[in-house]
């Protein structure tokens, strides 16, 4: 499973036209013939998104260029905790 939150960019960086989480989503998922790859804006919305697909074998991988992106939300089978 593949989860892009929106790209973040900074002031006084300028979005490129045409560069977008979504437009990635829609390429990856074209690739990836059937899996599962989702384009969710808000990383909010993200954890409880999770919690309701995850096992206690599953690796939850984040990646990103933000510091707060290290202390996000615990996501576990049984809930979401910040």
């Amino acid at each position: 499973m593949v989860i892009l939150t929106d790209i973040y960019a900074p002031p006084p960086e300028e979005p490129v036209a045409g560069i977008n989480s979504a437009n990635l989503a829609e390429r990856i998922r074209y690739h990836q013939h059937g899996k599962p790859v989702y384009h969710i804006g808000d990383q909010r919305e993200v954890a409880p998104f999770l919690a309701q697909w995850l096992s206690q074998e599953d690796l939850v991988l984040v990646m990103g260029g933000r510091a707060d992106l290290a202390r996000g939300p615990s996501v576990t089978p049984g809930g979401v905790s910040c």
